[in-house]
């Protein structure tokens, strides 16, 4: 039943967002994470355009300057979403593994809460397709639904329990499905309100740089 629920939510992003703002405290962390990560990648908003994939509705639109904020969301119902609250920024119905962008056309993505929804083989595909839309040294923020720990926080454990996306992963797990584009720089672990998030960032790799695997010598 709840279960139901929680996926006939979905299905209005309004009503959607405002209960993940309940679970999650106003997003407060999310933010403090997105500050984080612009402070330690250096990232300047006129250097050119930022990727926000899947934007979702908007929620963090507002952490971008409005001339270098791209969205882009495969749910169409979102993105109209995201017009509405926005009208300013421009948000595209998008599919992740087949961008309607140009080669190098930005300087750094934000994927949040989007690849646990996805198994191994497409999130290849969607990060292979960013890092083609990426410039040359451009910077990958990555903020995953991470396990939640039951003992520690076992209304999150529960809630997770109803979450839509079956590919929630270990931290750990996610530098392997980065590595063949992106290079780590830092990452962390962190809660925003019930709700457990690992944040990753990175930099888009020069294949030529990185060291050969045992089958590639």
């Amino acid at each position: 039943m709840l279960q139901a629920l929680t996926d006939r939510l979905a299905q209005h992003p309004i009503a959607y967002d405002q209960l993940r703002r309940v679970i999650e405290f106003n997003f407060v962390a999310l933010h403090r994470a997105l500050s984080e990560a612009r402070e330690r990648l250096n990232i300047d908003d006129k250097d050119g355009w930022i990727l926000d994939l899947p934007c979702g509705t908007g929620i963090f639109a507002t952490n971008i300057e409005e001339d270098a904020y791209v969205g882009a969301d495969l749910e169409a119902l979102y993105v109209s979403a995201a017009r509405r609250r926005h009208p300013a920024r421009h948000f595209q119905v998008a599919d992740g593994t087949v961008l309607p962008y140009a080669d190098e056309s930005f300087q750094g993505a934000i994927l949040m809460g989007f690849l646990h929804h996805l198994d191994e083989p497409t999130v290849g595909a969607v990060l292979a397709e960013v890092a083609r839309v990426l410039r040359p040294d451009a910077w990958l923020i990555l903020i995953e639904d991470a396990p939640s720990p039951g003992f520690r926080n076992p209304i999150g454990w529960c809630l997770q329990k109803l979450d839509v996306g079956d590919h929630i992963r270990e931290s750990d797990a996610y530098t392997p499905l980065l590595e063949p584009a992106f290079r780590e720089q830092y990452r962390r672990s962190f809660a925003s309100g019930f709700w457990n998030y690992t944040m990753w960032l990175g930099r888009k790799q020069d294949l030529g740089d990185r060291e050969a695997t045992p089958a590639e010598r």
